[in-house]
């Protein structure tokens, strides 16, 4: 007699794929719905943008200069501007083959915004070991304001969400793997050198993410990783050192247009330099614009339409930090996303533009990073097989997350689960 068995796996395997497949083409339908009008009009960052990825992609060049550069030139007055390259390379790849239009300019962005928020939920996965766990860090994601508001413009801020979720993803593979092999190291620095060519704040965010990779090292041979992932991360960097070379100042030029910063001042005006900067740190993290107002530029935010991040997920990556900070601090993974959610706020304070989402867009990540903690406490309380088995419950990395705990703690879980599905419904 035939097998049918294997057959009918087969065909339940790719039914349950096309589902997701139409579940996800869907939800992304619905993430674009109207994207076209938007926000309305068309900035001229956006048009440029769009322009240049359009000549890319008949030419090769774009609106000046020669073909395939490094940084593109926009904007041909007195005080011209260079605009990173990935957004419009890829931007290229689609219009070569669909029609150029404000609709699918938009899209695109949404795009990679959507696929950010996915790839978060794909993190949390990893992390906690738990599907729904990932499901709900995807969803928050996706209804964050910070995100979705950034994702509908077109010029290259709507990739940093992307980059450093990629990052992130790449930096947990190798965490867990005690020899990394030269795909790792790659996979790495290539991640690393994405971030730096994705927006203007990613060359900060890049060695800054580079330099954190040492919380990994945790033996001799993964630092001697961490120094390869440097070296693969340097040679990515050779082609914006010889651009800048031949085109003197260019790289640091918008960083010297909004910073308070001023390399050739003297020892006496260094103290008062670094106190901005610590105000402007500080500043950065204020409840005020996370939770109530937003970013003031309004085409970064929708004013009186709330915060950047929604109440719940706020609540839950505060308590997933206070579990990191309690019970997982010495988790390497875990000090690395604590000292990432901290250097994520400098691209924000080197400038005087207060709570700027744009360039902030790391911090959000992290913060959403920081839910998985949270999620996995609550849900291990809300389930019966796990409070029955408190005592020898583990988490990431076998580490005992919950000891022997009164019934009184049990019952103030229950309690904080209750909060943060009624903070939940209300923000929804």
């Amino acid at each position: 007699m035939p097998d049918t068995g294997g057959a009918a796996n087969v065909t339940s395997k790719a039914l349950r794929v096309l589902l997701w497949v139409a579940a996800l083409v869907l939800l992304f339908s619905l993430y674009t719905w109207g994207v076209s009008q938007n926000p309305p009009g068309f900035h001229v960052d956006e048009s440029a943008t769009a322009y240049n990825a359009y000549l890319v992609s008949r030419t090769g060049a774009g609106e000046f200069g020669p073909r395939f550069p490094v940084l593109f030139h926009q904007f041909a007055v007195s005080n011209p501007t260079y605009m990173n390259p990935v957004a419009i390379y890829l931007m290229a790849i689609v219009f070569r083959f669909i029609h150029p239009s404000v609709a699918v300019a938009r899209a695109f962005a949404a795009f990679w915004m959507f696929a950010a928020c996915l790839l978060l939920g794909v993190l949390a996965k990893r992390i906690s070991g738990q599907r729904t766990i990932g499901i709900i860090v995807a969803g928050s994601a996706l209804l964050t304001p910070w995100f979705f508001e950034i994702g509908r413009l077109v010029f290259d801020a709507h990739l940093t969400a992307f980059t450093v979720v990629v990052f992130l993803l790449a930096a947990y593979r190798i965490q867990s793997e005690e020899r990394w092999r030269w795909q790792d190291i790659a996979m790495v620095a290539g991640s690393l050198a994405l971030v730096t060519y994705g927006y203007f704040s990613g060359r900060a965010l890049a060695l800054l993410y580079a330099l954190g990779l040492l919380f990994l090292a945790t033996t001799k041979r993964r630092l001697v990783g961490v120094v390869k992932i440097w070296f693969a991360y340097g040679v990515t960097l050779v082609p914006l050192i010889l651009f800048n070379r031949s085109h003197p100042g260019v790289v640091t030029k918008r960083l010297w247009e909004v910073t308070y910063i001023n390399p050739g001042a003297p020892w006496k005006e260094v103290a008062s330099q670094v106190a901005e900067f610590v105000r402007c740190y500080l500043q950065d993290q204020s409840l005020t614009p996370l939770l109530m107002v937003g970013d003031g530029g309004v085409r970064h935010h929708v004013e009186g339409s709330g915060g950047a991040i929604l109440f719940a997920t706020f609540i839950l990556a505060m308590a997933g930090l206070l579990l990191v900070i309690a019970r997982r601090w010495r988790d390497p993974w875990w000090r690395f996303v604590l000292y990432g959610l901290a250097v994520s706020i400098v691209p924000g304070a080197i400038t005087d533009w207060p709570f700027h989402e744009l360039r902030l867009m790391g911090y959000a990540v992290f913060l959403l990073v920081l839910t998985v903690p949270a999620l996995e406490w609550l849900l291990a309380a809300a389930d019966p097989k796990h409070r029955l088995g408190d005592r020898t419950d583990t988490t990431h990395h076998g580490e005992s997350d919950r000891a022997v705990l009164p019934n009184y703690f049990l019952a103030s879980r229950t309690r904080a689960i209750l909060c943060i599905r009624r903070s939940v419904q209300s923000s929804l």
